[in-house]
């Protein structure tokens, strides 16, 4: 199970190697807290859908914090996507049914991430840097 807890985003981020890296296009970071189901393991597979159709993957420096879980111990981690100023509106996370991968098939999870027009903009404005920080275990309990 994956919810969404926020949404920011900056043209710097900090990533967990404690490297900065400044962009000119924007990293959305989608803060999210998840429960490993049926089976321990990582959220992995989490891509960021443009309203237009463009997809967007993490990619390195800049990595996903959420680390392997436990059955049943929510965690709370960062999931960062380089995405240009205009892809920022109307942007859903795609999480596999399956985040750790065990199951085979094309399900997947459509979390929209609530941003209008007057959201994107602010959101595309921000240049202060966002650190990701560690995986938190047993959010929420």
């Amino acid at each position: 199970m994956v919810t969404v807890t926020s949404v920011e985003a900056s043209t710097q981020v900090v990533a967990l190697t404690g490297t900065a890296v400044s962009r000119e296009g924007v990293f959305l970071v989608a803060r999210v807290t998840w429960t490993a189901t049926p089976e321990p393991g990582p959220l992995t597979g989490a891509t960021l859908l443009a309203r237009d159709g463009r997809t967007y993957e993490t990619t390195s420096p800049v990595n996903s914090t959420c680390i392997r879980a436990q059955t049943g111990i929510p965690i709370g981690c960062a999931i960062p996507f380089e995405v240009p100023k205009d892809a920022l509106e109307g942007a859903e996370l795609i999480v596999p049914a399956d985040p750790g991968g065990a199951v085979a098939g094309d399900q997947e999870l459509h979390i929209d991430l609530g941003i209008d027009a007057a959201i994107a903009a602010g959101l595309g404005a921000h240049t202060s840097p966002i650190t990701l920080g560690e995986a938190v275990q047993g959010v929420g309990r």
